[in-house]
């Protein structure tokens, strides 16, 4: 049975911001440093989806020293993970770091079967883990031409 929810919805617009944000991302990164990116990034984001769950009925308390012991640890991993990335994406081409965004949803799959203690060996995990594996190894496919006029051989992207 093939089904597409509000869940996949927001998986889809969730991956188109990401490349948007990182397509403005690398063009801020020109002229501003990696951490300021990140600030910048981090504050619009954390508005844009604080408003959305306030206006859906959701709601922020943090009425213990371990929930806001786990909210800082949450806050701190994301920004250094973004400062990370950006510092990342700073110094090398978008497109050749993409390798890295097709191997996310591969790892967020198997810790959170982990953390959630599912089991991964179903059809269909299986089939979307074989699917990410194709895509990264003909992502990295060198195919040689050769350029009849000059007679050298240079190594392109497929």
């Amino acid at each position: 049975e093939f089904s597409f929810g509000l869940g996949e919805l927001f998986i889809v617009l969730a991956s188109f911001c990401t490349v948007v944000s990182n397509v403005v991302c690398k063009k801020a990164l020109k002229a501003t440093d990696a951490t300021v990116v990140t600030g910048y990034s981090e504050l619009f984001g954390g508005v844009v989806l604080l408003a959305v769950g306030l206006s859906l009925g959701g709601g922020f308390s943090l009425h213990n020293v371990w929930a806001w012991g786990l909210f800082a640890y949450i806050v701190l991993a994301t920004c250094v993970s973004y400062i990370l990335w950006y510092s990342i994406v700073q110094k090398y081409e978008l497109s050749k770091l993409f390798i890295i965004k097709l191997s996310e949803p591969l790892f967020a799959a198997i810790i959170g079967a982990i953390v959630l203690q599912e089991n991964l060996w179903q059809w269909h995990y299986l089939l979307a883990f074989v699917c990410v594996g194709i895509a990264v190894v003909v992502s990295n496919l060198n195919v040689k031409k050769e350029k009849k006029a000059e007679g050298e051989c240079v190594d392109e992207k497929v």
